[in-house]
């Protein structure tokens, strides 16, 4: 009977165990997740630490935030015939 009881306990504790780490996920600072709820788009989740889901009915998309952009003011450069023409530089990058 406490054999049982036992195979019983272990299976209930692979249970539980399960679940909380499928319900569970991590967020890096260096990334935001993004959570789906059935194909829909939920949530953004932005500050780093742990957060919890529905197992099996959200599913989580991990993209980085470490994108760098870099913008400067508009300035002026000369073509060889002496005329003016104005410079936006624009840079992007991960």
């Amino acid at each position: 009977m406490s054999a049982k009881l036992s195979n019983f306990g272990g299976i209930l504790l692979l249970l539980v165990v399960g679940s909380i780490y499928l319900s569970t996920y991590i967020v890096d600072k260096t990334q935001y997740a993004i959570e789906i709820l059935l194909g829909d788009p939920v949530d953004i989740v932005m500050e780093p630490g742990l957060n919890f889901k529905v197992p099996f009915v959200t599913r989580i998309i991990f993209m980085e935030n470490r994108l760098q952009d870099y913008d400067a003011d508009p300035g002026a450069v000369f073509t060889k015939d002496k005329k003016e023409m104005k410079v936006d530089t624009y840079s992007s990058g991960v």
